[in-house]
This record gives C-alpha cells, sequence and structure tokens, in this order.
C-alpha cells in the first residue's frame, strides 16, 4: 500500500511540475530548409492584431488572428524581384528595403498547437512568411484561411523576436550575397 501511494504522489508531482512538457517544442529547421520554403522573409513591427472571429471553429483558446506589420526591412519576397531589380541596377551593396510597406500574416498566438506564434502588440520580429497554396488547412496552419494568405509556417518556421534574430540576419545577408553573386555571374555570361 505504500508503494502504491508513494508511486500516486509521484505521478500526480510529474504532472503538476512537468505540464510544460505537453506544450509544443521544436527544434526549428536548418536556416537552408527555411529559407528555400519561405515565400517571403521581413523584419518588422507589428501594427495591429486582430481576431478573427469567423475562422474560430471552437471554443479553444487559440483564436485565429489577421496581424498586420510595418516591414522594415524585406529580405526575400515571392519572386526575389527586388533582389534582381538591384542587381540590374548594378546597385550590389544597397540594402533591400522597400519603405512603408505592410505585410498581413493569418495565423494564431497561442503555442500550444506549434501552428501559430506568440506574436506580441508593436513587437519587432524577424518573420519567415509561407503562403497558403489552397483554401484548406495547411499542416502548420490550425485555421482554414483563404488561399494566398500568408502564415508562420507554425511555431518552428523560423520567426523569432527581433532581439533573437542577430544570427539569424546575418546569415540571411550571406545568402543574399552569394544569390547576387551567382546572378551577376549569369548576366556578365549573357553578354
Amino acid at each position: 500500500m505504500r508503494v502504491l501511494n508513494s508511486f500516486i504522489i509521484i505521478f500526480i508531482l510529474f504532472f503538476v511540475f512537468t505540464s510544460d512538457v505537453w506544450a509544443c517544442r521544436c527544434v526549428p529547421s536548418p536556416f537552408k530548409y527555411r529559407w528555400q520554403n519561405a515565400d517571403s522573409v521581413f523584419t518588422g513591427e507589428i501594427k495591429n492584431i486582430d481576431i478573427l472571429y469567423k475562422y474560430a471553429w471552437s471554443s479553444y483558446d487559440d483564436k485565429p488572428v489577421k496581424i498586420t506589420f510595418n516591414v522594415a526591412e524585406f529580405f526575400k519576397d515571392n519572386n526575389n524581384l527586388k533582389i534582381q531589380e538591384d542587381i540590374n541596377n548594378n546597385n550590389k551593396n544597397q540594402a533591400i528595403t522597400q519603405e512603408n510597406q505592410q505585410f498581413v500574416l493569418h495565423t494564431s498566438l497561442q503555442k500550444l498547437t506549434c501552428m501559430g506564434y506568440p506574436f506580441k502588440e508593436r513587437g519587432l520580429y524577424l518573420v519567415y512568411a509561407y503562403k497558403r497554396l489552397a483554401a484548406a488547412s495547411e499542416p502548420w496552419s490550425l485555421y482554414n484561411f483563404p488561399s494566398d494568405t500568408y502564415g508562420v509556417g507554425g511555431l518552428c518556421g523560423g520567426t523569432v523576436p527581433y532581439s533573437q534574430a542577430k544570427e539569424e540576419i546575418q546569415k540571411i545577408k550571406a545568402q543574399i550575397e552569394k544569390k547576387k553573386i551567382i546572378l551577376i555571374k549569369k548576366a556578365k555570361k549573357k553578354k
């Protein structure tokens, strides 16, 4: 009986002190994978967060939201058009920026499901955005948002607070520089 009581106490303590263990934890995918698969990558400050009640399908705490960012710097857009434009204009050292741009994400704020990101009002972030290809739930999205909207690819999609992004931004800039060199070499071969 004493053994059973000890087991029950240990079992209860285990669940009390390890409740966070059941929350989502992820090992971020390698940089190369995030960079290749993201449709847009940028830094920006959250302008506003709107709850989208029409997409909510339960009373679950994880609410669908539309987040509008004021973009500080674009590193990658859907077609890398800005990078190509800079190379064609021989602006090899020009930063890839588009001032007064906004970007809208449709996601959720909870991290328990691994499908959203716990964004905070007025927060500054490095964002990896992934385009929804069909009006159906993507594996990384809890809600059935319309096609051609963007999400963060879940908690493991690469998005981080700007204060934690220094090393990642260095990798991004190195990748952009590498792409510029390749495009310049291709342009020279065509001449």
